[in-house]
């Protein structure tokens, strides 16, 4: 019934990221989730992502810590964003966008490089959650896509796979 579909560099973890997460040289501005070319989704189902809605289409997505601590997920306009001719590596120029606030945990199982994905319920594939795994961090947002729910298979999990 549709696809969605994330693309994305995978950078290695360095100590060195998290003290800059520890300190205020990432707070309040935007990076580039991922290495090389933007981090990229692309869907060709509405989607709602946090409280927020995605129509089909193709998003730069970026992440910003705010002053509160908390990460935000920004879904920019990948139209906009060619028009100021922004290469990822100063995604910190970005403005706008469909931002969704994630929840983080920290834990044990440090990923060694960025890991990003999807997945669905066990009980109904219509809702899931999208996660970001980096280091010790995990940052995650509940998704529904707008299809007709129905039970999922169920299949092995893999090593990137938590319970939230």
């Amino acid at each position: 019934p549709g696809q969605i579909v994330l693309d994305y560099g995978q950078p290695v973890w360095k100590d060195e990221y998290g003290k800059a997460l520890e300190s205020d040289k990432l707070t309040g501005r935007r990076w580039r989730l991922g290495k090389d070319f933007w981090t990229t989704l692309d869907t060709n189902l509405a989607l709602r992502v946090g409280d927020a809605e995605l129509r089909p289409g193709s998003y730069y997505l970026t992440i910003e810590k705010t002053a509160d601590g908390a990460f935000v997920l920004a879904f920019n306009n990948p139209e906009k964003i060619r028009k100021q001719k922004l290469d990822a590596f100063v995604a910190s120029r970005t403005k706008g966008g469909i931002e969704v606030e994630l929840k983080h945990k920290q834990v044990d199982e440090v990923a060694g490089q960025l890991e990003i994905g999807l997945k669905t319920s066990e009980e109904d594939n219509s809702k899931g959650k999208l996660w970001v795994h980096f280091g010790p961090h995990v940052l995650y947002a509940p998704v529904q896509t707008h299809i007709y729910a129905s039970k999922s298979k169920k299949s092995k999990k893999s090593k990137a796979e938590y319970k939230y």
